[in-house]
């Protein structure tokens, strides 16, 4: 009888692990997904809230940090025709 109850509790916690927690973890990665397609469109005004801790929320952090600086950033066309460092020293070479 011990052994039932043992099984069916076993049985209900990897239903619950294997139906709920993937559905935990995936939600913030695809917000996450929706904002950097957002990005990738020139909309930098992106906003998207972090809950917990863990890689997902960094990797998050990361991407708010970088759509802040992009924001500040002039277009990519007006970015092409500004001399960089970089470029002079390719062109110096």
């Amino acid at each position: 009888m011990a052994l039932s109850i043992v099984s069916a509790a076993t049985l209900l916690f990897s239903v619950w692990v294997s139906l709920i927690l993937p559905g935990q973890v995936a939600k913030p990665l695809v917000s996450l997904k929706e904002a950097v397609d957002h990005a990738a469109t020139g909309n930098f005004e992106i906003d998207f809230e972090l809950h917990g801790g863990g890689e997902v929320v960094e990797l998050a952090k990361s991407v708010q940090k970088l759509t802040s600086l992009l924001r500040g950033k002039p277009e990519r066309g007006d970015r092409a025709r500004e001399p960089s460092p970089m470029n002079s020293e390719i062109e110096e070479s």
